[in-house]
């Protein structure tokens, strides 16, 4: 079987070791919990277990200030690091994901 042809969350086998893919071209390792690039033509074995993480909690109801507060400092935070650097895809991101910690959301 090809890595292509294996659904996102199914677990394989690959040289002796046991993976989880976690993206079109990504796979974590169960035991160690590096990820790695296979190709879509990767040879693999379907190990026939689906690897299914805990459900996130997600809050369900946030504070209307609390969001507000956040969505601004995300934005100016977001207007300082264009201002910044202007290939700034790296440095958004981490700003987003401090913006869903702060309201406590899945990250």
């Amino acid at each position: 079987m090809r890595f292509s042809d294996i659904k996102v969350g199914e677990s394989f086998r690959i040289d002796g070791e046991l993976y989880r893919k976690v993206s079109p071209l990504i796979g974590s390792n169960l035991s160690g919990a590096q990820q790695k690039l296979f190709a879509r033509s990767a040879v693999v074995e379907l190990e026939g277990v689906k690897v299914v993480d805990e459900a996130p909690q997600i809050p369900t109801s946030i504070d209307g200030d609390e969001l507000l507060r956040a969505v601004r400092q995300l934005q100016a935070s977001i207007g300082q690091e264009l201002q910044t650097r202007g290939d700034a895809t790296d440095g958004i991101a981490k700003l987003f994901k401090a913006f869903r910690a702060q309201l406590k959301l899945p990250l």
